[in-house]
């Protein structure tokens, strides 16, 4: 639900980061930011304790960036850090 409204509110001015998790949740959620022209980055499943959330978003095909959690921090300050 908090995917689909910033979606509906902030369309293709909006990026989310999937993080560890078990649940499936933001899968949908993502697909549906992306239809919307939004961002979908992802934690790298390896740093992951449980990778179920990253692994289904990115077997949807809507993750455009995946990295560590550093890495995740890192392309967040330079792309959005003024």
């Amino acid at each position: 639900d908090v995917l689909r409204d910033v979606a509906d509110r902030f369309g293709d001015r909006a990026t989310a980061i999937v993080f560890s998790g078990m649940a499936g949740d933001a899968v949908e959620g993502a697909v549906y930011l992306t239809a919307k022209g939004g961002e979908v980055w992802a934690q790298e499943p390896s740093s992951c304790v449980v990778s179920s959330m990253v692994d289904g978003a990115r077997a949807r095909g809507v993750v455009e960036f995946t990295g560590s959690p550093r890495e995740l921090a890192q392309r967040c300050a330079t792309r959005f850090v003024r």
